[in-house]
């Protein structure tokens, strides 16, 4: 009778502990039955894991996609290719100088520059300096293939170039005039500016420069040349250094097939 009465407190009590646990939580109960009725003290543990689920709403921001017209005139922009380029020196005057680069393809071009920094003398100066000289040249782009055409006349450069002209520097009344004849190799580098539209070219040129040179002296408003005074003057090393602002003009491959089918109309008209 004792034992019966001792299992049936045990029932109880587990029932208790089941209706007592929480879902959503694990718990550990320690229960310990102690009776008067037992020879011996007995210590009953019940472990309980409950397993919970949590459930969160994330929410992302799609940006909203282009229209086809912004998408076209973005293709367009890519795809667009330079016609030509016009540049003008500032570490020398720059109105007073200029030049132009032609691409051929993705890798070769040419090019040509003019310098006028032809400064008049004034009354009672006693120095001038005046220049009056061209070149042509020819470069080499080390552009990658995978980029798009717009990205022509950027990047690392070589060249040779060819030129010439007249000079006449004075100082304290006395100075040498003559002509020159310049050849040489240089290196460019061209990085864009907003979005292409602008470009800035370093560049440094070394080369050979042979001159005729014929000194003077300047008296009472008249040069007079010194008699068996020419001297034939040799220089090589740096002949170029140039800061450049380029701006290079575009054309789409819509406006490329534009003015292609006016071509093709004119001379379907002559015909």
């Amino acid at each position: 009778m004792n034992i019966f009465r001792s299992i049936l407190a045990l029932f109880g009590a587990c029932c208790a502990v089941s209706l007592s646990a929480q879902p959503g939580l694990s718990d550990t109960v320690d229960l310990k039955i102690s009776s008067s009725e037992l020879h011996q003290k007995d210590t009953i543990t019940i472990t309980d894991t409950v397993y919970v689920t949590i459930r969160d709403t994330v929410y992302v921001n799609v940006p909203a996609q282009p229209s086809r017209r912004d998408l076209n005139r973005q293709k367009d922009f890519i795809s667009r290719t330079p016609v030509f380029a016009a540049r003008t020196n500032i570490l020398a005057i720059p109105i007073l100088n200029a030049g132009v680069e032609v691409p051929i393809n993705r890798n070769w071009s040419v090019g040509a520059n003019y310098y006028y920094p032809w400064i008049w003398r004034g009354n009672n100066t006693r120095s001038c300096n005046q220049l009056l000289a061209f070149d042509v040249e020819g470069r080499y782009w080390f552009t990658n293939d995978r980029l798009p055409e717009s990205s022509r006349l950027l990047g690392h450069s070589v060249g040779a170039y060819i030129g010439g002209g007249y000079y006449d520097f004075e100082r304290d009344w006395s100075g040498h005039q003559g002509e020159f004849l310049n050849v040489g190799v240089d290196y460019l580098y061209a990085i864009p500016l907003f979005r292409g539209r602008i470009h800035v070219e370093f560049e440094v040129g070394i080369g050979y420069i042979y001159s005729k040179a014929k000194p003077y002296r300047y008296i009472d408003g008249k040069c007079y040349l010194e008699k068996n005074g020419h001297k034939n003057i040799h220089w090589v090393g740096p002949t170029k250094a140039q800061v450049s602002v380029v701006v290079p003009i575009f054309i789409t491959r819509a406006q490329w097939k534009g003015f292609c089918s006016k071509v093709i109309d004119l001379f379907k008209k002559e015909k």
